[in-house]
């Protein structure tokens, strides 16, 4: 066999012991759970925010332990779209029958 062969034999060689020895160590992951929940849209929530409050983008929504939903507003609204109302806060929490309970109101100065 010529080098170039040699070489060849001895790389597929340990690509086969290295898939061999992954196999072993890292086995195949779980088997997807049974009873996994199924969600359903409410059409109904949230309710319809107040002071025509209109969003931009939403920047991020988290939840916590009392299912209220706070909801990250980005404040990129065009012209247009402030003509249908007024920007929402930065932070809108929503309690769990969707009614805007409580925004955190931030203070923009022009520079």
């Amino acid at each position: 066999m010529n080098r170039k062969a040699n070489r060849l034999l001895i790389m597929t060689s340990r690509g086969i012991a290295l898939a061999l020895a992954l196999g072993i160590v890292c086995p195949q992951g779980l088997q997807a759970q049974d009873n996994v929940p199924k969600y359903e849209v409410d059409p109904s929530w949230p309710k319809p925010l107040p002071d025509r409050w209109v969003t931009g983008m939403i920047g991020g929504i988290c939840a916590d332990v009392q299912d209220h939903v706070f909801v990250l507003n980005r404040h990129n609204l065009t012209d247009n779209e402030l003509d249908a109302g007024h920007q929402a806060p930065p932070v809108i929490e929503l309690d769990p029958e969707g009614n805007a309970r409580w925004s955190k109101e931030r203070r923009m100065t022009r520079i």
